[in-house]
């Protein structure tokens, strides 16, 4: 069965990143060179090589999102691979250019069945917040008191509201909900006549939790 057409166009006039005009998702895509190593006695690429264009693409994926695979390791995490699958429709040769087109693979289906407990209900934000993990604890370790939480902020619209949340991840890879708080955030500067403008005006400024409570 031949492979589905792949119609790639810039996004927005980035080079690393294209959209599929046929399916219209969102590519990360870098380029390279077949190497005369990566070939074998019938003058093309061997199959097994193909893992490492595979993990050249992951690799610059995630650099140019900002979170090289090498901070994550140096951070006590790595990313095992579970599950591949190859389909090879025409063969590579030495020297020739390649473009590897890299996506994050789609989100599982499986249901949630315990939002305290499944760490994927921690993890998955639909986009709309940041996840932030800590270094393992070497030994066990109590924690005791209140949280403070502390963002820089420059808004463009006059009100929001965040929401922190705090989970312990067990060793088993299940999460704890230890605590969240819901804070809303007010922008308004004094404008003529002395009156409050709900305007935002896009400055960073300091807010401040002093207490996460539940």
């Amino acid at each position: 069965m031949k492979p589905q057409p792949f119609l790639p166009e810039l996004l927005n006039g980035q080079s690393n990143y294209v959209r599929d005009q046929s399916g219209g998702q969102v590519w990360h895509r870098c380029e390279t060179r077949v190497l005369y190593a990566d070939t074998d006695r019938s003058q093309v690429v061997y199959h097994g090589n193909y893992l490492r264009y595979f993990e050249f693409g992951r690799a610059s994926l995630m650099r140019d999102a900002g979170y090289p695979y090498k901070e994550v390791e140096q951070n006590g995490y790595v990313y095992p691979i579970i599950e591949l699958g190859l389909k090879y429709f025409s063969p590579l040769q030495y020297d020739d250019p390649i473009w590897v087109n890299t996506r994050p693979a789609d989100l599982e289906r499986e249901e949630i069945k315990s939002q305290l407990t499944d760490q994927r209900y921690a993890l998955n934000l639909f986009g709309n917040g940041l996840v932030y993990h800590t270094a393992p604890f070497e030994t066990d370790t109590e924690l005791t008191g209140y949280l403070k939480l502390v963002l820089w902020i420059a808004l463009d619209v006059p009100d929001t509201d965040f929401q922190a949340t705090v989970y312990e991840i067990l060793r088993d890879g299940s999460s704890i909900l230890l605590t969240q708080d819901l804070l809303r955030a007010r922008h308004r500067h004094r404008g003529a006549h002395g009156r409050r403008d709900p305007r935002p005006d896009r400055q960073l400024r300091r807010s401040q939790r002093e207490r996460l409570t539940r």
